[in-house]
């Protein structure tokens, strides 16, 4: 990495309002724990309410200081640094916001808990469009005032006014979602500091040759009367002719069509006119060429020729133009508008045509339309123009035409090109420094599948349009020179940009050899686009171009950032121009890593939109809201009673009974898991309910852990212990699981805390599991695999822990707690032994959990006995798990083993079931197998698998290998299971209900043929491979494999069962 360029400022800005001075890096003292915020020695809740859970906990981490970063943390133990993607000032949190949280936070938390000095610096974003637009309608709504009724100052100061009043509830939103920022670092992109940098940057820029002044096409807002970002802009889709509503219009406008005309010819007659099309005819006001194919032999008369400009009569020439012509569409002739069409404007500038603009600011007509035009709306313009041609008779018909019509996403006002002077960057440079940054790996960027759009936007990258008509935001730090004896209407400017307006003058003189008194300076009106200020975040945020020492101190920390991650659809509009715009401001990178995640749509796969009624408010998922409240809610907006009906009604088809409370943790856990999906995420709530239900089991869980810790400490003299502190303490267990089980077929007992604990086969089995977890979160994590690190920590807990270990205890707990004092000591060595593994596994998964579902994890966490155990006051600043810690847990033989347990009580179960067992009824089982291991396993865990199962008595016989068929294998009202391949069970059906048993079976084959029937014929369609994502492919492709393999086990069962029926 290069070295860091950070210049210094002697000047700074005062057009905006300025704060109180205070240092931009607040102390690092962390201060001791205040007490917990809640009492948890009393009982747990029968169920989880994460309305009770969520609370407190927030406000005692902030209080604690545990989200700012522990400088005391040396260096060489690492930093991790990332800034919250600022949100619009005037907003609420919505969906994408808590995505870019759930997955933002989740990095942050297992950074700081990996004991790296950890910085995430929130900040809000000024939002110039978006903000003066809702500050505009607000004061029109309230006092009946439009911006231009005041002067600048005084719009200014009620959009501070504004911010001041609706700033701060963003943040508590993000709160609310328990984001773990270091509130005291929060900037604004109007704080002094970051205007400095704003001002700071462009200068240099200009000063550099890379932002220069010129005329070009824009996309004008005539609403709003200013240029508009392509990201601001919403492309409407119109297969059919209708009308469509724009802004300050009573009627609407006529989209859809196409308009037919003929263009005379000088020197002759009407029928070598020339036929042309346009679907804005008042465009043939500006007209100043007419194009046809030079190749194409039906124009060839043409060439050199001029044509008459049917509205005005003004002589146009008749260009060839390849690139702009296809004679394959349409009449092959293209009327020119160089003005007012993208494509029209590059053909002016190859054939130097003359360059007519007919818009004024406010979409009226000027001066160059023609008297008959002039101040007329453009719409009505429009019409009018129509209505002139037919008067002519030049005009032919008009005909249905499929468009895509540009409005803007703030006013819905169609956007109309229109040539305007404007500051632009030149990108060229930049981009192919940004592109070799991510080609040579100096910055990562993930998921890869968007390094190609990276590179193919990068090679086409164009300059970049950077001031905007508006009052709020960074005012243009440039001044137009104006001399004295200065020509009127002079097309020629002399600019300078500074710091400065004394800075100004300077420059002025030394630039233009002026003096004073030849010359009068006039700084812009324009401000910056947003993305301006946006683009420079990482430098900003972290208090660049101050030269504080702190300030030095800190950039030296923790600049690069660490990780930039946000969604897509800004890679460009945001993530590029950092790149850009700090790399050459400091000679560093911004970031060393990018993670982009997926788009958000509805469950049905739709963008969300208010309109559509279909946006997911993630604070009504958190605390839950009732139908009526989700209509009433589309009433605060700024709607049209139209689009509220329509809203209303997709809300009754999506949410027939509102949204059920499902909390944070809930909804995070959801969001995390989502981003496996692609570039969109179908956004289901169901979802989030079913991980609320998580939640309860991770609390059921502890709930009756707790209830055994407690039993187990009075009872049977048991104290906390972690199995992952057994190694420097035991060295019986210092050459691993693995070796002392295949020597064994069991564990050694082990001394621990001078009480002896021993360990089954179950016991190290899922120590095995916590091992492999545990190593494989830490990999997921670091390579920022967010969804399949969540799955693996989720799938742990619920599958192997809960539905399976904790199954198995429950028998063997119960009986040492009965016992009591009286307990046989191999039985309480046993009962410590497991004791200890059920606490481990609570810990650990709270930590493995904890990035992903902070609340619930920190309350249960917190409610685990740690008597005589040395641990952190919180999960948040709680040490993460290490590989190193299990890693003599890591047994292969007893995940082998441990499985074939598993299995076999499973297909006991299964064939209990299938052939018709009551649930106190005895069976006996059989197994075959040549494995004498397996063998004494089984045995040694017999009395617990006979009570589990219930079975009366396990027989054995030898694997016979030739006899694989289970039809031809089992006797007469015999079942069978396969274990693995060396591996059976087989048992005997009761004497009756045979058939009642085949028909039960029957049914339920029919219910698993028909589902996959469906999933077959679904991933059979045309475009499946395309629109579906690979995970969800990947999820069906498993699904059809797990039914095929239950329909052939339940379809040897009933062939097995048939012979005893007849």
């Amino acid at each position: 990495m290069s070295l860091l360029r950070f210049g210094a400022l002697s000047l700074t800005s005062s057009r905006l309002r300025t704060a109180p001075r205070r240092s931009i890096w607040r102390s690092q003292t962390r201060c001791y724990a205040s007490p917990l915020p809640k009492k948890l020695s009393e009982p747990m809740a029968d169920a989880y309410d994460p309305s009770r859970v969520e609370t407190d906990w927030y406000e005692w981490w902030e209080h604690n200081g545990y989200f700012k970063p522990n400088l005391a943390i040396p260096a060489e133990n690492g930093k991790f640094s990332m800034v919250l993607p600022p949100p619009n000032v005037t907003g609420y949190l919505h969906i994408g916001h808590a995505l870019t949280v759930a997955l933002e936070d989740a990095a942050v938390r297992y950074n700081r808990m990996k004991g790296r000095a950890t910085l995430w610096v929130p900040g809000l974003d000024h939002a110039g469009i978006a903000t003066q637009t809702v500050v505009e309608k607000y004061l029109m709504q309230t006092q009946n005032k439009h911006r231009r009724d005041m002067t600048r100052e005084e719009f200014i100061d009620h959009v501070w006014r504004w911010k001041e009043k609706h700033g701060g509830q963003i943040n508590n939103q993000l709160k609310r979602t328990g984001a773990s920022l270091d509130w005291s670092r929060e900037v604004f992109t109007l704080d002094p500091n970051l205007s400095r940098a704003v001002t700071e940057a462009f200068v240099r820029l200009h000063d550099d040759g890379l932002i220069y002044r010129s005329t070009r096409l824009v996309n004008w807002d005539c609403k709003l009367q200013t240029v508009i970002s392509d990201i601001e802009i919403d492309f409407e889709e119109v297969t059919a002719p209708k009308k469509l509503n724009v802004p300050g219009r009573k009627k609407g406008v006529e989209v859809g069509v196409i308009h037919y005309l003929y263009y005379p010819v000088e020197g002759t007659d009407k029928s070598q006119w020339l036929k042309v099309a346009t679907t804005r005819p008042e465009t043939i006001l500006g007209d100043t060429a007419v194009a046809i194919h030079p190749d194409d032999d039906r124009y060839k008369a043409y060439h050199g020729k001029m044509a008459i400009n049917p509205m005005n009569g003004r002589r146009i020439p008749i260009v060839l133009d390849p690139h702009l012509v296809n004679m394959e569409l349409g009449t092959g002739v293209v009327k020119v508008t160089p003005a007012h069409d993208p494509e029209d404007y590059e053909c002016g500038l190859r054939h130097n045509l003359q360059f007519i603009n007919i818009l004024n600011d406010d979409g009226t007509l000027n001066s160059n339309a023609g008297a008959a035009f002039q101040t007329m709306d453009r719409f009505d313009a429009r019409e009018a123009v129509i209505q002139a041609l037919q008067k002519e008779g030049l005009y032919i018909e008009k005909k249905p035409n499929p468009m895509k019509i540009a409005v803007c996403s703030r006013s819905k006002d169609i956007l109309e090109p229109r040539l305007k002077p404007q500051w632009y960057v030149r990108c060229k440079e930049m981009g192919a420094k940004s592109l070799e940054l991510v080609k040579s790996g100096q910055i990562e960027m993930l998921p890869d599948i968007f390094r190609d759009e990276w590179e193919r936007w990068m090679r086409n990258i164009r300059d970049w349009c950077i001031s905007r008509q508006l009052w709020w935001g960074h005012r243009v730090p440039a001044w137009r020179v104006v001399r004295s004896n200065a020509v009127a209407d002079s097309d020629v400017e002399e600019w300078v940009a500074a710091r400065s307006e004394a800075e100004a003058i300077a420059k002025a003189q030394s630039k233009y050899n002026l003096h004073q008194g030849d010359f009068t300076l006039k700084q812009d009106d324009d401000v910056l686009d947003t993305w301006f200020s946006s683009g420079l975040f990482p430098l900003s945020a972290l208090g660049w171009p101050s030269t504080e020492p702190d300030v030095a101190e800190m950039l030296k920390r923790f600049y690069p950032l660490d990780l930039m991650e946000t969604g897509h659809d800004i890679m460009f509009f945001w993530v590029a121009r950092m790149t850009m715009l700090c790399t050459h401001l400091v000679g560093a990178e911004p970031f060393k890593r990018i993670f982009l995640h997926a788009v958000l749509r509805d469950a049905h796969g739709r963008k969300m939109s208010k309109s559509l009624g279909n946006v997911i408010d993630p604070i009504h998922v958190m605390e839950g809201i009732s139908l009526e409240d989700l209509k009433r809610s589309l009433t605060s907006g700024n709607l049209d009673p139209r689009e509220v009906e329509k809203a209303a009604k997709g809300m009754e088809a999506d949410f027939p009974e509102g949204i059920p409370q499902c909390g944070a943790d809930a909804l995070r856990l959801t969001l995390t898991q989502y981003t496996r999906q692609g570039r969109n995420v179908n956004m289901d709530v169901k979802k989030v309910v079913a991980n609320r239900h998580f939640c309860n089991k991770l609390w059921n869980a502890t709930k009756f852990a707790l209830s055994h810790f407690q039993t187990g400490a009075t009872a049977l003299s048991w104290t906390p212990a972690l199995v992952s502190e057994y190694a420097p303490k035991e060295s019986t267990l210092s050459n691993g699981v693995d070796s002392l089980f295949l020597k064994n077929h069991g564990l050694p007992p082990v001394t621990i805390s001078g009480n002896r604990r021993s360990f089954d086969l179950l016991d190290a089995w899922i120590l095995h599991r916590l091992y492999e977890t545990v190593r494989d979160v830490n990999s997921l994590l670091a390579s920022l695999d967010f969804s399949e690190a969540a799955n693996r920590a989720y799938s742990f807990f619920l599958y192997d822990l809960c539905d399976n270990y904790i199954e198995m205890i429950k028998i063997p707990l119960q009986d040492a707690a009965k016992g009591g004092s009286q307990t046989p000591a191999d039985v309480l060595m046993q009962c410590h032994g497991k004791l200890d593994t059920l606490y481990t596994c609570l810990d650990v998964s709270m930590k493995l959990l904890h990035p992903f579902m902070p609340f619930v994890t920190e309350e249960l966490w917190q409610r685990l006995p740690s008597n005589g155990l040395v641990r952190a006051d919180s999960l948040v600043i709680a040490p993460f798990p290490s590989e190193s810690q299990f890693s003599i847990w890591n047994s292969p033989q007893t995940s082998y083993y441990g499985k074939h347990i598993l299995e076999l009580i499973s297909s006991t179960r299964s064939l209990r079931q299938v052939l018709g067992y009551t649930k106190d009824a005895k069976s006996e089982l059989t197994i075959e197998t040549d494995d004498t291991t397996l063998i004494a396993i089984i045995n040694s865990h017999e009395n617990l698998l006979k009570r589990m199962l219930p079975i009366i008595q396990f027989n054995f016989r030898p694997f016979s290998a030739t006899q694989m068929d289970s039809s031809a294998h089992a006797g007469p009202q015999e079942g069978l299971r396969s274990i693995s391949e060396k591996c059976r069970v087989t048992m005997v059906a009761p004497k009756t209900n045979v058939g009642a048993e085949i028909a039960k079976s029957e049914k339920i084959l029919a219910q698993l043929r028909q589902r996959l029937a469906a999933l077959e014929a679904q991933v059979s369609g045309a475009t499946y491979s395309q629109r579906v994502p690979l995970d969800v492919q990947q999820k069906n492709t498993a699904k059809m494999d797990g039914l095929k393999q239950e329909i052939d086990k339940l379809e040897g069962s009933v062939r097995s069962l048939k012979p005893a029926s007849k």
